[in-house]
């Protein structure tokens, strides 16, 4: 279901303060500015084509911050039991 960025993002900044969501509105900002990739050029020069849609890159993002997964250093330790998304 889409939903308007800034509203995404308000909910955010509302909750980020308050430790119920697992990354700071800046974050989002940023993935928002993120280009999108034509890979039309890598395949033709490279033979390299992406594996996964977009829509799969972001929903294993998305099960991978439920589970609380990540490697034990600061900025990616699992929170436990996973974060609701």
């Amino acid at each position: 279901m889409p939903l308007p960025a800034t509203a995404v993002r308000a909910t955010l900044a509302a909750a980020w303060p308050l430790h119920l969501a697992p990354g700071a509105p800046g974050l989002l900002d940023a993935v928002l500015r993120l280009p999108l990739l034509e890979a039309g050029r890598t395949r033709e020069e490279l033979g390299w084509a992406p594996t996964l849609m977009a829509s799969e890159a972001v929903a294993d993002f998305r099960e991978g911050l439920r589970e609380g997964a990540g490697p034990d250093t600061a900025p990616l330790v699992g929170a436990p039991g996973g974060v609701e998304v």
